[in-house]
């Protein structure tokens, strides 16, 4: 899908978008993508699976300090 809004926005002319956060190099989002890209490799449903999960919290699991 990344690749599909790249190429979507270079035929239509948009500058390239300059990242300027102060945490670029703190950050994994790098790391992550490339892990989520195996995971999904091995089960088509994983990132949909991830993403529904953070709707299905269970307290009792969290840390106490964490606990609504």
């Amino acid at each position: 899908a990344e690749e599909k809004i790249k190429a979507f926005a270079e035929i239509k002319g948009y500058p390239e978008d300059i990242k300027s956060c102060p945490y670029n190099d703190k950050s994994r989002r790098s790391e992550i993508k490339e892990i989520l890209k195996g995971i999904s490799e091995l089960d088509s449903n994983a990132r949909i699976n991830i993403y529904n999960s953070m709707s299905n919290i269970h307290s009792q699991y969290l840390p106490g300090s964490i606990k609504k």
